[in-house]
């Protein structure tokens, strides 16, 4: 019962109100002027550097994902800082990023566990991790997943990260 009382912490009381990452992502680049090198994990086209660059033009904004996913392949920006990897390992050092945005990317993850735990590693202690997944949605672009909120709590935790709220959007 106790995993219980941890998912209905997470979880608004106004839970039917929807809220997508980018509400996360605006609410804390204004608050938390600290932020610095931004990490786009599963960036695909890249058009979350626009996000950002109206929010606060001054983030270092580094793009990830992998070779060949359809979005990463169509990408034709050149006006970001692009990098490959396996899906996997992170190919940055220990406790780098001020925010790992993950916008609509674990859902197509082969090892979401494994790269939960890199997220962890290369996410700056006490740092923000905002994201977001589909849920029950028709198949696209390699989706292999889909995730209960308690579910994904478990993933959060087991990779010893912080859920502060988890809700629909």
């Amino acid at each position: 019962m106790e995993d219980n009382l941890i998912i209905n912490d997470v979880i608004p009381k106004d839970h039917v109100f929807q809220i997508s990452s980018e509400y996360y992502l605006e609410d804390i680049l204004k608050k938390d002027g600290s932020i610095r090198d931004v990490l786009d994990l599963g960036c695909g086209d890249g058009n979350s550097l626009d996000i950002f660059r109206k929010i606060r033009p001054d983030i270092k904004w580094v793009g990830l994902d992998i070779e060949k996913s359809p979005e990463s392949s169509s990408r034709s920006r050149t006006d970001g800082y692009f990098v490959t990897f396996d899906g996997v390992h992170i190919p940055f050092p220990d406790d780098y990023f001020d925010l790992i945005y993950c916008n609509q990317v674990l859902e197509h993850v082969r090892y979401p566990a494994e790269l939960l735990k890199e997220v962890r590693r290369v996410l700056k202690p006490l740092r923000y991790f905002i994201g977001s997944t589909s849920h029950l949605e028709p198949y696209h672009s390699y989706s292999l997943w889909n995730y209960t909120p308690f579910g994904f709590c478990q993933l959060i935790e087991e990779a010893n990260l912080h859920v502060d709220e988890i809700r629909p959007g």
